[in-house]
C-alpha cells in the first residue's frame, strides 16, 4: 500500500504462494518509490522479513516504532 505495489505479485493465489515459498525477493519500498523516507523503508523491510525472529515482535512494538518515526525520534 505504501508504494502501490504488492510484495508478491501474481495472477492466482497459487502463483503468489509459490513465490512466497520459493523465496521471491521483496524489493525495499525505496527501490520502488524514492520518496519513501529511509527510516520508514527500514521499518517496512523489517516487517516483511521471512524469518519471524527478524520481524517486529508485536503490533505494540510496531506502533511505538511508527510513533517515534513520526516524531523524529531514534
Amino acid at each position: 500500500a505504501l508504494v502501490g505495489h504488492v510484495p508478491y505479485p501474481g495472477q492466482t493465489s497459487v502463483e503468489i504462494y509459490g513465490k512466497l515459498v520459493e523465496g521471491y525477493p521483496i524489493p525495499p519500498p525505496r527501490q520502488l518509490d524514492a520518496a519513501v523516507p529511509p527510516e520508514l523503508d527500514m521499518l517496512c523491510t523489517r516487517c516483511l522479513q521471512r524469518r519471524p525472529e527478524q520481524r517486529i515482535g508485536s503490533a505494540g512494538e510496531l506502533r511505538d516504532a511508527l510513533r517515534r518515526l513520526r516524531l523524529g525520534e531514534p
